[in-house]
């Protein structure tokens, strides 16, 4: 019994220590956009927002929106970002394919750790449209596939730049001292 409750503080004390450690917080305003008047941009960058902290959540990273009326708090990560998407034209993609109306998304992201003052920049990209269209396929049932499968070609990318931002961000935190 004495030599198995010293391997027992053994094994312990590492995942105690680490549990007590203060996990910092990620804190994310809303992206920006190239023209705010276009309020398809703007949907675009609130979908990327809501995309990322969904992303951020299921890598285990605690995160809290911040509005631009807040103050900033002392410690933490603040997370800002642009975007720029292009819905494409589904009708071009399905058809002729090969990159021809492709939609795509473009994130940059800035991580800006607040105590220390320093900051990180992360872009991600990811564009549709990379397969053949119906003209060559010369398939009236795959062609009415890929023009309903087509109408979520952007809603796609967002998620996919999501997911490579947050894989991004992960790899960064875990470099972090």
């Amino acid at each position: 019994m004495s030599k198995i409750l010293p391997a027992v503080f053994a094994v312990l004390l590492p995942i105690m220590a680490t549990a007590a450690e203060p996990q910092k917080t990620f804190y994310l305003s809303p992206f920006a956009v190239e023209s705010p008047n276009d309020k398809q941009q703007r949907e675009h960058a609130a979908q990327l927002d809501d995309a990322l902290k969904q992303a951020l959540l299921a890598r285990q990273i605690k995160v809290q929106p911040l509005n631009d009326q807040a103050a900033l708090p002392d410690s933490g990560w603040l997370i800002q970002g642009q975007v720029s998407s292009q819905a494409g034209r589904r009708l071009v993609r399905t058809a002729v394919g090969f990159g021809a109306g492709a939609s795509a998304v473009e994130a940059q992201v800035w991580i800006s750790d607040l105590a220390a003052g320093e900051v990180q920049q992360l872009t991600a990209q990811d564009r549709s449209g990379r397969l053949p269209g119906a003209l060559l396929t010369r398939n009236p049932q795959l062609a009415a596939a890929k023009f309903l499968l087509e109408r979520r070609a952007l809603n796609r990318n967002i998620d996919e730049v999501a997911g490579e931002l947050a894989d991004d961000i992960s790899r960064s935190l875990s470099q972090t001292p």
